[in-house]
Formats: C-alpha cells, sequence, structure tokens
C-alpha cells in the first residue's frame, strides 16, 4: 500500500500496482516460482555464514550410497569413484 494526502487533506491509502519481481538470470519478469524465459528458479537467498555453514557439511556428506560406502571405493578404487563423481 502507498501513502498519499488525499485532495480532503486526508492520509489516504492507495493499492500498490502489483509488479511481478525480475529474474536474476535474464530480467525478464517472474510471476511465479521459476521464470518462463530461461527457468531460473525465483527463490533466491543470501550467502550469510549461517547458510555457509549448512552448506559445507551438506556438499561434503550428501553422497548417493552412504558414507561409509563412498570412502570404502575411494580407498579400493579411487580413480572411477573420482571420474563418476567428476561426471555428476
Amino acid at each position: 500500500m502507498t501513502r498519499f494526502i488525499s485532495a480532503e487533506g486526508a492520509l489516504a491509502l492507495a493499492p500498490t500496482p502489483l509488479v511481478p519481481p525480475a529474474c536474476l538470470n535474464c530480467g525478464g519478469p517472474v510471476p511465479g516460482h521459476f521464470c518462463g524465459h530461461c527457468g531460473q528458479d525465483a527463490h533466491t537467498h543470501r550467502y550469510t555464514l549461517g547458510h555457509v555453514l549448512h552448506e559445507i557439511p551438506h556438499t561434503v556428506l550428501h553422497v548417493d550410497k552412504g558414507l561409509l560406502y563412498t570412502a570404502k571405493e575411494l580407498v579400493l578404487r579411487p580413480a572411477p569413484t573420482l571420474r563418476s563423481f567428476g561426471l555428476g
């Protein structure tokens, strides 16, 4: 809501026009959860210390078949394990 002074001198509220936010990737309008032009997720967050402290263990420990399996494969077959990790 936008405040303004009416013709009678009273403080009044006017509805704020609904403008969708702009995409941070391509600059297009993002009316929903994703940009309709490039597919960028509309939900972005700031990099805070809490976010970084959450992401580090998540990135290191987030493995497909478990931490112990991955540790065993890194010891027994390091090259194929790292190659498959690098390929996604």
